[in-house]
């Protein structure tokens, strides 16, 4: 796209708002509902961004992979994660508080 001059410029512009109105639009639709979809929305549209980068500028797509790993084990079992509506305390997991409890 770069060696398309202006053209290229506006093509990179047009592709990153596209992108960006999907991923607004799917925000909007089906907001995520779980710390790993979250992650993995914003992965997505971290991707999307980076795609029109130039090919010297790969690693940058490491920052979506390390949003989906990270999200991934941070909700791992037996971690202790702060729940929506529990006044952002740390609160244990479902199997957790089964077994405190018993």
């Amino acid at each position: 796209m770069a060696e398309l001059g202006t053209w290229g410029w506006w093509l990179t512009v047009a592709l990153l708002a596209v992108g960006g109105l999907a991923v607004a639009l799917s925000l909007a639709v089906r907001p995520p509902r779980t710390l790993v979809a979250a992650a993995d929305r914003l992965a997505i549209g971290l991707t999307l961004a980076f795609l029109p980068a130039p090919a010297g500028r790969f690693g940058y797509l490491a920052l979506p992979v390390l949003l989906v790993v990270w999200a991934r084990s941070v909700t791992a079992p037996g971690f202790s994660r702060i729940v929506a509506g529990s006044g952002g305390q740390y609160v244990r997991s479902g199997a957790e508080a089964k077994s405190a409890n018993a």
